[in-house]
């Protein structure tokens, strides 16, 4: 941070080091879900690292190897339950099988294939539909789900995470927990 009164400066550097540790935790999957956004798809994700990191960035290459793993591991595991997602299981049976986490680390340490990528590709090679439009993205998949099932899968689980429960003025705050006279003592309902 460039500012001549130390205050003002110290309080950016600490604002931005909490940026860079927000976005470095979330900037994948947001950019996973904008990805998933038919208005948008990869151009805009490109789009915006080109901004953030510059052409050809390493950050660039790696979201989408991510993005391949990712999909890789929702492929292997469309494969595994022989071309029907389970939309629903048991606690017993979600421990007997492997999650998708663990198809997504697997395939994730592999690398991606070219061979996985069919439904991907087509999805991201198709035309964009346009920005301007109103467009419920859940209502979209659920209607496309047919021509792209994994994608679908994908989206629905991705689309559906929340990111934070915090509000972003809190995250970048540097207040703090401040003690006062009402917010010193814990009322025994309380505890």
């Amino acid at each position: 941070m460039k500012d001549d009164d130390s205050f003002i400066k110290r309080t950016g550097e600490e604002m931005n080091l909490k940026f860079k540790k927000y976005w470095s935790g979330y900037c994948t999957i947001l950019g996973i879900a904008v990805m998933l956004d038919s208005r948008f798809k990869m151009e805009f994700v490109e789009w915006a690292y080109d901004i953030l990191y510059g052409r050809d960035s390493s950050q660039l290459k790696d979201f989408s190897d991510t993005l391949s793993s990712l999909y890789g591991a929702y492929v292997e595991s469309f494969n595994l339950h022989s071309s029907s997602y389970p939309t629903h299981q048991s606690s017993s049976q979600a421990q007997g099988k492997h999650s998708i986490l663990e198809n997504f680390y697997v395939r994730y340490r592999s690398g991606p294939s070219s061979s996985l990528r069919s439904e991907l590709s087509k999805y991201l090679d198709e035309a964009r539909l346009d920005r301007s439009m109103e467009l419920d993205i859940f209502t979209w998949w659920k209607m496309e789900q047919h021509r792209y099932p994994i994608i679908f899968h994908m989206a629905r689980d991705v689309l559906t995470i929340p990111i934070s429960t915090i509000a972003s003025e809190s995250a970048l705050s540097i207040g703090g927990r401040v003690l006062d006279q009402y917010r010193s003592l814990l009322l025994p309902d309380t505890v």
